[in-house]
């Protein structure tokens, strides 16, 4: 089992996008867990492009948020077409602000600390707008145990074997 602790504080942005030192509770709050991660190529494409010695780019890498909201987790759509990521389907996808739309559906993989997370189906969706490469959604987090601490500022995630 992998688990990973999180405990958020630094810099946030106030609303008129100046810096300003924030307390860890007021900083998960504000940012949600999220943790800085790596987005990039399934194992089976990884081996792909490099039998190809395809030598383009093979990562992305920025803030992932863990999303109890999402049934499924979702890649940013342009890290996904910038890394060439492989398209497997199409899907409905239904938002808060823009209702249902149809998307492409990717495989791929998130590493975040100690963890590799190998996603078949993950939905192409507009994340950069809100600085997000990837939601990690219910379809993984129905493998581990999310424990969201508001009054410490922290989260922890801890990740048994995933279905396939």
């Amino acid at each position: 089992m992998a688990v990973i602790n999180i405990r958020l504080d630094g810099l946030d942005k106030d609303n008129q996008g100046q810096y300003k030192s924030t307390s860890p509770p007021e900083a998960l709050l504000s940012r949600g867990p999220r943790i800085w991660g790596v987005l990039t190529y399934s194992d089976t494409q990884f081996n792909l492009r490099t039998s190809l010695e395809d030598t383009k780019d093979s990562s992305v890498t920025g803030w992932i948020l863990f999303d109890t909201g999402a049934s499924c987790s979702c890649f940013d759509i342009k890290a996904a077409d910038t890394l060439d990521l492989a398209v497997v389907d199409k899907t409905y996808v239904n938002s808060v602000t823009h209702g249902k739309q149809l998307s492409p559906v990717y495989s791929g993989k998130l590493i975040v600390e100690k963890l590799s997370i190998p996603i078949q189906k993950s939905a192409g969706v507009n994340l950069a707008p809100h600085g997000l490469i990837a939601l990690i959604g219910r379809d993984v987090m129905q493998n581990g145990v999310l424990i969201y601490n508001g009054t410490d500022g922290s989260f922890t995630f801890c990740l048994e074997n995933l279905r396939s």
